[in-house]
C-alpha cells in the first residue's frame, strides 16, 4: 500500500510539474501572439501614412509588455540573462527621450550595457543568443522614436524586426 501512495505522490508532483511547464509555455505562446497581433495594428497604421502618435504610444506600451513576458520567459530559462533581463527593463523611461539610433547605440549594441553588472558582455559573439530577447523589447521603442520623428520607413523596419525577435524568442 505505501508502496502506491508513493507512487501517487511521485505521479502527482510529476504531474504538478508537468502542468506549471505547460502554463509558462502557454503564457510564452500568448506574449508572442499579443507582440504579433498588437504588432501588425501598428503596422498598418505605419503603412497608412496617417500615425496618431498617442495611439502608436499606447501600442508600443502594449507591445513592451508582451516584450517583456517574453524577456523575463528566457530569463528563467536562462538564470544568467536575468540580471541583462532586468536591466533592460529598468531602463524603459530612457527610450521614450530617446532617438531610434540612440537606442540602437546604447542598448541594442550594448554600449550602455556595462559587462560587470550584468554579467556578461552581449558584443561577443557567444552571448549571441542573450540579445533576441531583449531586441524583442527594445525595438518598439525604436519604432516609437522614429515615429516621433516622422521617419515611416524606419519605424517599419524597426518593427519588423521586433516582430522576427518576438517570434525567435519564442521558438525556444
Amino acid at each position: 500500500m505505501n508502496k502506491h501512495i508513493k507512487l501517487l505522490g511521485i505521479q502527482s508532483i510529476f504531474l504538478f510539474t508537468l502542468m506549471l511547464g505547460n502554463a509558462a509555455f502557454a503564457d510564452l505562446k500568448a506574449a508572442v501572439a499579443g507582440y504579433k497581433a498588437k504588432g501588425a495594428e501598428l503596422m498598418t497604421m505605419i503603412n497608412s501614412g496617417k500615425v496618431d502618435a498617442a495611439k502608436a504610444e499606447k501600442l508600443v506600451d502594449e507591445i513592451a509588455g508582451f516584450a517583456k513576458t517574453i524577456a523575463e520567459d528566457f530569463a528563467k530559462k536562462d538564470p544568467k540573462a536575468a540580471k541583462l533581463v532586468k536591466f533592460i527593463v529598468d531602463a524603459t523611461p530612457n527610450y521614450k527621450k530617446m532617438s531610434a539610433d540612440a537606442i540602437e547605440k546604447d542598448y541594442h549594441d550594448g554600449q550602455k550595457i556595462d559587462p560587470k553588472v550584468v554579467g556578461l558582455d552581449i558584443t561577443k559573439e557567444e552571448n549571441e543568443k542573450y540579445t533576441d530577447p531583449i531586441h524583442c523589447y527594445l525595438h518598439p521603442f525604436m519604432t516609437l522614436a522614429a515615429i516621433k520623428a516622422n521617419d515611416l520607413k524606419t519605424a517599419k523596419e524597426e518593427l519588423n524586426e521586433g516582430i522576427e525577435q518576438a517570434a525567435k524568442a519564442g521558438e525556444g
